[in-house]
């Protein structure tokens, strides 16, 4: 070991750069702590030469922010991806680990895009997002990261903080001025996709920056029918208060009242109709045609005692005089 310490160090650097082996380098410069102060940089140049910097991306998933440091300093950054298309920063940022994405912005500009998409073409923002991680994504709207960036069904962050309900993530987005109105390739916004899901914080955020209540979907479905038919009782009673449309039909003809009518949400009947829902209303076409919501009522396939209660409902409030029984064909 002393004859080793005693070599010149370029004689040291270059048998450590003849090592064909990670693992034998590893081993040398473990043997004392001058040899791996000296020479620890060298294990990161052979990872980013041979191994596509392997040791970022072991960093950026476990928030091991010394390692992502040095692994940038090995040399020039190039962007990177894994075999699943992420980078260290999608990594870093789905994962929230602050101080490795810190590190990564150091090398914005220089060879680092804030936008590059990886897996389900999501950008480091719209991970984070998805995953609720709010203070990862704020640091990177402050770098400039694009709050519009759509990944491969055309979300944008916004409208993946509301379809998974992350309520902190949501007013961050809409502090920064990000389009409520966005639309994914179903046609679904922000409000659509938290309606559906009964994030009743969120619908409030987006109708508080004035989202539109009645947007369509491509198969016409408004936030209310979408709400209705997942059951989302206290949704619906907060887009009614909104003045939603208690009457409109998604592109099969069915209301909200027939989808509340069809899964016997009593609950929801009443508030539909105290809002004005038509009892009357006719299904145009499909296998239900002509199908009113006391006929779809009728239908499913539950106890006498729930159908009866339903049906009931709506009957009196079509102003049947010849009521009969739910079980009545």
């Amino acid at each position: 070991m002393t004859q080793l310490l005693n070599l010149p160090i370029e004689l040291v650097q270059l048998i450590i750069d003849h090592q064909e082996y990670q693992r034998d380098i590893n081993a040398l410069i473990r043997t004392c702590r001058y040899l791996y102060n000296t020479f620890n940089v060298s294990l990161y140049q052979y990872d980013l030469k041979h191994r596509n910097r392997s040791v970022l991306f072991w960093a950026a998933k476990r928030g091991i922010d010394g390692a992502a440091a040095n692994s940038l300093k090995a040399g020039p950054y190039t962007e990177v991806t894994d075999m699943t298309g992420e980078t260290p920063l999608t990594i870093a940022a789905t994962r929230g680990h602050l101080g490795v994405m810190k590190q990564l912005l150091t090398v914005v500009d220089h060879g680092l895009d804030l936008d590059t998409k990886g897996l389900y073409d999501r950008t480091a923002l719209a991970s984070a997002a998805c995953y609720g991680q709010t203070e990862a994504a704020k640091l990177l709207l402050e770098r400039g990261a694009d709050r519009e960036a759509k990944d491969m069904d055309r979300k944008t962050p916004l409208l993946l903080a509301a379809l998974n309900g992350h309520d902190d993530t949501v007013r961050l987005f809409l502090d920064y001025e990000a389009a409520v109105e966005a639309q994914d390739q179903h046609g679904r916004t922000a409000l659509s996709w938290a309606a559906e899901h009964g994030s009743l914080s969120i619908v409030d955020l987006l109708l508080g920056q004035g989202a539109v209540v009645d947007t369509r979907t491509i198969n016409e479905s408004t936030p209310l029918i979408l709400a209705v038919r997942t059951g989302r009782e206290a949704v619906v009673k907060r887009l009614l208060m909104a003045g939603a449309d208690p009457n409109a039909s998604s592109s099969n003809g069915w209301t909200a009242l027939h989808h509340a009518a069809y899964n016997l949400q009593g609950q929801v009947v009443k508030h539909l109709l105290e809002a004005g829902s038509d009892p009357r209303a006719t299904i145009l076409h499909n296998v239900h045609q002509d199908k009113t919501p006391a006929d779809l009522a009728r239908m499913a396939m539950v106890s006498t005692s729930e159908k009866n209660a339903v049906y009931e409902i709506l009957m009196t409030a079509a102003g049947d005089s010849s009521l009969g029984s739910a079980n009545t064909e």
